[in-house]
């Protein structure tokens, strides 16, 4: 007995050229998610970063450098 693979569409949203996927949106909950878990972590007293220091690394991170 198998499980049959979803048929999910890429898209969520299209609007003419402009095309919302789902990859995209989980890239930016990961960030998020990662973002709000280090600036916990820093606030607890146990990160290896200053939250000034993380800030400049969020926007180096997201460009794929």
């Amino acid at each position: 007995m198998t499980l049959p693979y979803p048929n999910i569409p890429p898209d969520i949203i299209s609007f003419g050229p402009f095309h919302l996927r789902w990859y995209g949106v989980m890239y930016l909950v990961g960030y998020f998610v990662g973002y709000r878990l280090a600036l916990a972590r820093i606030r607890r007293g146990i990160g290896v970063l200053t939250q000034k220091e993380l800030d400049a690394l969020i926007p180096y991170l997201s460009s794929g450098c």
